[in-house]
């Protein structure tokens, strides 16, 4: 019988593993050991694995195929695929004739040696850690082509990041030049209603101040030792927070406008 491949992912990511018809019995893979767990996108990543089989299967990251697909009984390698957010991420190892599936997890950062990537994977993390948000999945670096009609409770509140611009204040000497990052955070809070009752203003309002002292306690972070990233100077001292309630229909949204300032040399771009 033929089966579309949407419905294979969906019953396997289910854990309903399906036979096709006259196929041979299952054999089920495993992971053995991965080379990292974590990485950017375009990393190279390396499964050791027992019994995938010796014709190629699937291998699929973050419902996403992985790019450039080296495949063995024992040994199963992909490229980190475009177009995955930054975040936890299922892998799935799937035999060609879809009967079983190996399980594993890899985080996809950003560059974690650019002062810039390590300031925002620093920021997401703050970010998680927050107490409004109960999953990573609602942290989102980028904002996302995405439609809030509709979604579940389990999707709010939830985070998106932009970087708006970048503002250099000439070269600090002549290897080194300062330079501020502006960037936004949407939050976004389900109401019970579409009408704003008292609350609703003042949930969102909290919301957004406890972002916005999140974003500062990079500043006693620094103090103690700990930058968010390597030339980290301060916050910008005037933030900025707008509150929406018509964007979407029984959702609170805020905007957090930011800067962070940043010495970085030149030999650290590019």
């Amino acid at each position: 019988m033929s089966t579309a491949w949407g419905d294979i992912f969906t019953q396997i990511h289910k854990g309903i593993f399906m036979e096709t018809e006259g196929a041979q019995p299952s054999v089920f893979p495993q992971i053995i050991s991965i080379n990292l767990t974590e990485g950017a996108v375009g990393t190279r990543v390396v499964l050791q694995t027992l019994d995938a089989g010796a014709t190629p299967g699937f291998l699929v990251i973050g419902g996403l195929f992985g790019q450039d697909v080296s495949w063995s009984d024992t040994e199963v390698s992909f490229t980190v695929p475009q177009g995955l957010n930054v975040g936890d991420k299922e892998i799935l190892l799937i035999t060609a004739i879809y009967t079983s599936v190996a399980y594993s997890s890899f985080t996809v950062t950003l560059d974690g040696v650019s002062p810039v990537g390590q300031f925002f994977q620093s920021l997401r993390n703050k970010l998680i850690n927050c107490s409004y948000i109960a999953s990573a999945s609602n942290v989102y670096m980028g904002y996302e082509d995405i439609d809030l009609l509709g979604k579940g409770d389990e999707f709010f509140p939830r985070y998106e990041v932009l970087v708006t611009k970048d503002k250099m204040n000439g070269y600090a000497s002549q290897r080194e030049s300062d330079f501020s990052l502006r960037y936004e955070i949407a939050g976004y809070l389900r109401r019970a209603t579409d009408d704003v009752e008292m609350q609703d203003l003042i949930d969102i309002i909290e919301f957004g101040m406890e972002t916005r002292r999140l974003n500062y306690s990079f500043l006693d972070d620094k103090q103690a030792g700990n930058s968010p990233c390597k030339g980290f100077l301060m916050l910008g001292e005037f933030s900025e927070v707008e509150y929406h309630f018509e964007l979407f229909p029984k959702v609170s949204t805020f905007i957090l406008a930011m800067e962070a300032q940043i010495q970085i040399s030149d030999t650290e771009v590019g």
